[in-house]
């Protein structure tokens, strides 16, 4: 009998201290209502996924959750936060908000993952598959974004691409055996992911807001709403 209660009540200790540190981490990230619901979302989530998904093109819910915490004042401390305390998906999407919100962090942090053999499910589009973390993080032939100009360095890229296929596809002389040309790919390391998902009205497509968090951060995002 007195082991069973020796062994139950550090159990109950653990309970209580956990409830309190999930009350705690709103209090201490001061996020807003969406801004809570959405760093909950990215903490369980259980793929990686592309801002529309399915046959019908949905919106993702991560992505959402992604653009939402943008948007946060503390957006810098819940990302994070994020990258401690998230599943491995969550980790992603958090790393895509430090290429953001603390670009220096977010070039230290990303080494841990660059060489990683871990592999999480994708949907992407309607192909849902799974993927090694150190090819989400570091394409072969990847689109090389201009932090401070991100969503037009993105675009070059894609006129680029066009443009290689639109001559490949061209050419009268065109072997059997010749095939497309692969294009650029996005990755997290060079930003491709961080910008492409980003929501359409999002101040952050023509530059990074970099360190500037609390009051300043949240009224320079309002601007651009």
């Amino acid at each position: 009998m007195i082991a069973i209660l020796f062994h139950a009540i550090p159990l109950v200790f653990l309970v209580v201290l956990s409830s309190a540190d999930v009350r705690s981490q709103g209090i201490d990230l001061s996020l807003s209502r969406e801004g809570q619901a959405a760093y909950d979302t990215l903490l369980v989530a259980q793929r990686f996924e592309s801002d529309a998904i399915g046959y019908g093109a949905a919106p993702s819910k991560l992505v959402e959750a992604y653009n939402v915490i943008l948007n946060e004042a503390s957006a810098d401390a819940a990302f994070k936060r994020l990258l401690e305390r998230a599943t491995l998906p969550g980790k992603l999407y958090s790393l895509c908000g430090l290429f953001f919100t603390d670009h220096s962090f977010f070039r230290a942090a990303i080494e841990d993952y660059r060489h990683s053999g871990d592999t999480v499910y994708t949907l992407f589009g309607c192909i849902g598959s799974a993927m090694r973390v150190s090819e989400l993080i570091e394409a072969k032939n990847p689109i090389i974004v201009d932090i401070n100009r991100p969503e037009e360095s993105v675009s070059e890229y894609v006129a680029l691409d066009t443009k290689l296929y639109d001559d490949w596809a061209g050419r009268k002389k065109r072997k059997k055996i010749d095939i497309p040309p692969a294009g650029h790919q996005p990755d997290i390391l060079n930003g491709g992911y961080p910008v492409m998902y980003l929501d359409k009205h999002s101040h952050l497509k023509s530059g990074r807001i970099e360190h500037v968090v609390g009051p300043e951060r949240a009224e320079r995002a309002s601007q651009h709403n």
